[in-house]
């Protein structure tokens, strides 16, 4: 069996988690539909100056387009994913196909694993609070003549959901009565933004159960091998043949498979990869993705 890890960002040390997200940022690759979405973004960028908003109805436009056409067919497509879904991961990931995954982790790994207590002072502050930095950008680019009133300022810097912003007396309380009502207000806020809804606005993908993660690098692989025709359909089979040869030795088995034998658990590892690429456009990794799950 491979090795199984549960997602919990706070729980796994940073080499782990760099293995899990580079995962999911390699199904993410496979992703018609996202690849098509970077598409229509990059090139929005280089001709054209439309707003957001515009373009993702566009977007829109094109993926159901897609789905009526002959392509559709060719590539076997699903229905097409709900394109917010497709947007988060644009403003989370960004273009995963011309992007490279180790920069993005150097950039993101911070934020996933570690919470912070920020003085807001602090002119490094807009480092951590990645949401209120984009906030802000784009405020100006809307705005770039106007100078933001208090509370537009107040909203811009509170938009965050993962913290709770208060004013801190620094003489007239003690700790203690600082931390009694900072629980209070943290109560209240957990109530109105709950667990589920901070996994679809913190990571726009909300992680569901276990992760082996050499099972799941194993079904890309072959999902990559037999979609992408670089080795002949012999090839492949030779190739995995002689990885179950050396699992049998190293489990001290001697069980031979026959060749359609092979071909059906070659079969099988693609269908999971299609079922967690499915999911991923769906907001989910890696989801139920066994030959029976419905």
């Amino acid at each position: 069996m491979g090795q199984r890890v549960e997602i919990n960002p706070t729980n796994y040390e940073l080499p782990e988690l760099e293995k899990i997200y580079c995962l999911l940022w390699d199904y993410l690759r496979q992703s018609f539909w996202y690849k098509k979405f970077c598409e229509v973004m990059n090139e929005s960028g280089i001709r054209t100056n439309e707003k957001k908003g515009e373009l993702f109805n566009r977007v829109e436009e094109i993926f159901e387009s897609i789905y009526k056409s002959d392509i559709k067919t060719k590539f076997k497509l699903n229905c097409p994913p709900d394109t917010r879904v497709m947007r988060s991961y644009w403003d989370y990931f960004g273009n995963v196909h011309n992007d490279d995954f180790k920069k993005w982790w150097e950039k993101k790994k911070d934020l996933i694993v570690k919470d912070y207590i920020i003085n807001l002072k602090d002119p490094k502050a807009a480092e951590h609070l990645f949401i209120f930095e984009a906030a802000t950008r784009r405020y100006r680019k809307d705005n770039p003549n106007i100078i933001p009133t208090n509370e537009e300022m107040l909203s811009l810097v509170t938009r965050d959901y993962e913290y709770i912003y208060v004013a801190i007396p620094l003489w007239t309380l003690t700790l203690r009565g600082i931390g009694q009502q900072i629980a209070q207000i943290r109560k209240k806020q957990r109530k109105k933004w709950p667990l589920e809804y901070r996994k679809t606005i913190v990571a726009p993908i909300m992680f569901q159960g276990k992760i082996e993660l050499t099972e799941l690098q194993r079904y890309l692989e072959y999902y990559i091998l037999k979609t992408e025709g670089k080795l002949t359909e012999d090839e492949i089979i030779e190739k995995r043949e002689k990885e179950e040869k050396e699992k049998e030795i190293k489990n001290n088995k001697e069980v031979s498979m026959a060749r359609d034998e092979i071909q059906r658990i070659i079969s099988a590892d693609k269908l999971r990869a299609e079922k967690i690429i499915k999911n991923i456009e769906n907001g989910r990794f890696p989801g139920k993705y066994q030959p029976d799950d419905k």
